[in-house]
């Protein structure tokens, strides 16, 4: 078994976020686990006798009727003959239904149990140097705040666009001045997931981010003063000065969960761009494009005809329809089982939503963008064997819940005397991944005990997969700022 959570940089399903096509689960036939070391040995049939039928210390006779497994009356002699056809698969696999009792070491594949203490203790460390996650109002009245604070960032009216204040005697050029934040959302999550790569052996289940990046860039280029050797808000717009916050996120999951199966699922692809340029020719822009579990959310590719942009939007999606059913045989989980196909159920859970809100003036751009998760599946499968055996898998396992974060605020702000370049970014997490317990269990016949109208029913569950939390991560993985006194 490789690892639990591999490195962060898998073939992703979704090519592009802005072609999204709404990708669907993919559902591979194979198995990744590691076999069990199980040899078992046919051994000689010996019918099962009617003399073996008896109830406190009654013999039954093969007229008797008793009741099969899903509570239909038969009489003993028909069965005998059930239980008969049963014991006959099974003596050629070793096993027989006299001293039969299913463990997990009968298993034809080793079961996949974690340590909630080494998970948690992995998660912990994970997120020791964490600072804590701020609230979004809180963050959103910190990166908002310039908007009100400097009038480099209020509303410039037409009619003052078109007055350029009149310009004094020239003075030397000043080169524009550049701050650029480009972060690696992977880089970022790699130290989280190679601790817990380092205490797992498995890859039953990974989280797989790919082109996953934020973007924050602020170019100012210095106007000319006015007579009175200042520069006025007006005057920025003959520039061609731009701002620029840019967000992209592709994420999908990839799991077996214990079973015979993966499960490729299209958490979500994102992409958001804002754009404000300075000059009172162009247009500024914004683009959302957003799709979650494959369901799209928001679709806004269009420029903005206005010279201030003020929008916040939040969408959400219940997730209740059903996926894929992948096809299972009983030989996948108990070599005991004789050879039938499971009837399958795979369906999804929750709810995927996400948030944007963007404030745009010409001279500044303040973004805030994040999807949250509360994203499950659940699996059903079950079969039955002359309506004497049955079995099955059920299980509920949870890819993602919580949300990640983007912020970023880029422009020009005037500060009492001084002319600031703006240049902030930040992402924060309260993500949890995969967690997961699947069992298999299977319901059979102890012919040591005939008192229940007909050989009572055992039941013997035992886990396939099972594990904590395995990756966590909570707490503000980015704020940073590169603000810098403009030399203007």
């Amino acid at each position: 078994m490789k690892k639990l959570l591999n490195s962060i940089a898998m073939v992703l399903l979704i090519s592009g976020v802005a072609n999204a096509q709404n990708p669907k689960v993919i559902v591979e036939n194979r198995d990744l686990r590691k076999p069990n070391m199980v040899i078992a040995k046919p051994i000689a049939f010996k019918s099962i006798a009617l003399s073996e039928a008896k109830a406190d210390g009654k013999q039954l006779k093969s007229t008797d009727v008793v009741k099969t497994l899903s509570g239909k009356s038969i009489t003993v002699d028909e069965y005998l003959k059930r239980i008969n056809t049963l014991e006959s698969e099974m003596t050629k696999k070793g096993y027989t239904l006299r001293n039969f009792k299913p463990e997990s070491k009968s298993l034809k594949i080793k079961p996949i149990i974690l340590a909630p203490a080494a998970i948690s203790s992995a998660n912990t460390l994970n997120n020791l140097n964490l600072k804590p996650v701020a609230t979004v109002q809180t963050r959103m009245n910190k990166i908002f705040l310039q908007n009100k604070a400097s009038d480099a960032f209020r509303k410039i009216s037409r009619t003052e666009i078109g007055k350029i204040a009149p310009i004094g005697p020239k003075k030397p050029a000043i080169a524009p001045v550049t701050e650029e934040q480009n972060h690696n959302i992977a880089t970022l999550l790699k130290p989280l997931t190679d601790k817990i790569n380092q205490m797992v052996d498995n890859d039953q289940a990974t989280l797989e981010i790919l082109n996953a990046s934020l973007q924050v860039k602020s170019y100012a280029e210095a106007p000319l003063p006015s007579n009175t050797g200042d520069i006025v808000p007006s005057s920025l717009l003959n520039t061609n000065s731009e701002y620029k916050v840019a967000v992209k996120f592709n994420a999908n999951v990839k799991g077996s969960f214990g079973l015979p199966i993966t499960l490729t699922i299209p958490v979500a692809t994102m992409n958001g761009e804002f754009i404000a340029p300075s000059n009172k020719d162009k247009k500024l822009s914004r683009k959302v494009i957003v799709n979650l579990m494959g369901k799209s959310l928001f679709n806004k590719t269009s420029v903005v005809n206005t010279d201030v942009l003020s929008e916040e939007e939040q969408e959400e999606l219940d997730l209740s329809e059903l996926l894929q059913a992948p096809a299972m045989n009983t030989n996948n989980f108990m070599d005991w089982v004789p050879s039938m196909s499971f009837n399958t159920r795979l369906s999804n859970l929750g709810s995927v939503g996400c948030m944007y809100k963007v404030d745009m003036t010409k001279t500044n751009v303040n973004a805030y963008i994040g999807p949250t998760f509360s994203a499950r599946i659940r699996l059903s499968a079950s079969f039955g064997y002359e309506d004497v055996l049955e079995g099955g898998i059920e299980g509920i396992a949870t890819l993602l819940r919580g949300g990640i974060g983007f912020g970023g605020n880029a422009g020009v702000k005037k500060d009492g005397n001084e002319w600031k370049l703006v240049n902030q970014s930040y992402i924060e997490s309260t993500l949890e991944a995969l967690e997961a317990e699947v069992n298999f269990f299977v319901r059979y016949p102890d012919l040591t005990n005939w008192s229940c109208w007909g050989p009572c029913i055992k039941k013997e569950t035992l886990p396939i997969f099972k594990t904590p939390v395995a990756f966590a991560m909570k707490g503000t993985l980015l704020d940073n700022d590169k603000g810098k006194v403009l030399p203007w």
